[in-house]
């Protein structure tokens, strides 16, 4: 199966100024969910920008820390999956010949994926297709696995 991220990661490019207070995670690489980077774009008033070549968008964002009496804007710098890089995976997994995809973390996925996979699972078989699609509206991280299920299926 192809993998489809549905994080990204999230790291510090340069001190633009100031002096940045330690333990604050001014310099902490991280991995946000595809819903978090949205929402860091919407917080910072960034500009996403899509990677023909990674099939992924990114974006830069400043972001202040302050504690301790020390203050500095550092850039970052985000890469992160969502619906529309997802379907380039699964694109391309169908031209590989791939019978599926793993998404990585279920539940923080942009909820476009489904979607989009919907899309490609139509296209896979001409007509007559029928795809069906299945998954949770949300889930919680500490929701067992067991009780979580979604799948793209077409058929004839």
């Amino acid at each position: 199966s192809v993998g489809v991220p549905a994080y990204g990661q999230n790291w510090p490019i340069e001190t633009l100024s100031g002096n940045c207070p330690s333990g604050e995670g001014a310099y902490d690489t991280v991995s946000p969910t595809s819903q978090q980077a949205l929402a860091l774009i919407e917080t910072y008033d960034a500009t996403k920008v899509w990677s023909e070549s990674a099939q992924e968008y990114r974006f830069d964002y400043e972001r202040p820390y302050s504690a301790d009496g020390k203050s500095c804007v550092v850039l970052r710098r985000v890469w992160f999956g969502e619906g529309r890089s997802a379907e380039a995976r699964l694109r391309l997994a169908s031209r590989l010949g791939i019978q599926g995809i793993a998404v990585w973390r279920f539940g923080d996925e942009d909820p476009a994926l489904w979607t989009r996979a919907l899309t490609v699972a139509e296209g896979v078989t001409p007509d007559p297709a029928k795809a069906t699609l299945t998954a949770p509206d949300r889930v919680n991280a500490q929701q067992p696995l067991s009780s979580v299920s979604g799948s793209v299926s077409s058929v004839l």
